[in-house]
């Protein structure tokens, strides 16, 4: 009985130990940090020094704001998301049905998206859910399963030189 509980108490150090015997790591693919400021930052051990032109620093900012997905908040009708064997061609086949559906559509404003692992169908550019309601009566009406979802739109066109 006594050497029951001693196997019982070694297992449980042993166990415990094990779980603290590993500390965090930095993702080393963490892009959130200015590098810049990562390499000044002190550390252990060695010592670098950059020595640049003050204007690389705006460069790099604007680079990285620029490379940001486009867009603005807004809304699009959904269609389809699907992750099933045969996902892609159930999509190509409902964007068709959509086509047909709604020639005047401007076939731009017809968004698939692949988000592992959901083929996704997603149609317009709406700036806020009443605009999106308003097609999207229409839409229901052929594609029932259909609903609204908050999404990066592009930029509306500007209407310069039309009067």
């Amino acid at each position: 009985m006594k050497l029951k509980i001693l196997y019982v108490v070694f297992a449980c150090l042993f166990i415990g130990t094990t779980l603290f015997g590993q500390s965090k790591q930095e993702d080393s693919l963490n892009i959130s940090e200015d590098i810049f400021l990562q390499l000044q930052a002190k550390s252990t051990g060695g010592k670098i020094e950059i020595t640049q032109d003050p204007s690389l620093n705006v460069l790099v900012e604007k680079s990285i704001r620029m490379n940001e997905k486009e867009g603005l908040n807004g809304f699009r009708i959904q269609i389809y998301s699907g992750s099933d064997q045969n996902a892609r061609e159930k999509l190509n086949q409902l964007i068709e049905e959509f086509q047909t559906s709604f020639p005047d559509f401007d076939a731009s404003l017809i968004y698939t998206e692949y988000q592992a692992p959901y083929f996704k169908l997603r149609v317009g550019d709406y700036r806020n859910k009443n605009e999106a309601y308003e097609f999207f009566h229409q839409v229901r009406k052929k594609f029932p399963n259909s609903y609204i979802v908050k999404s990066k739109i592009k930029y509306p066109k500007l209407g310069y030189g039309t009067n």
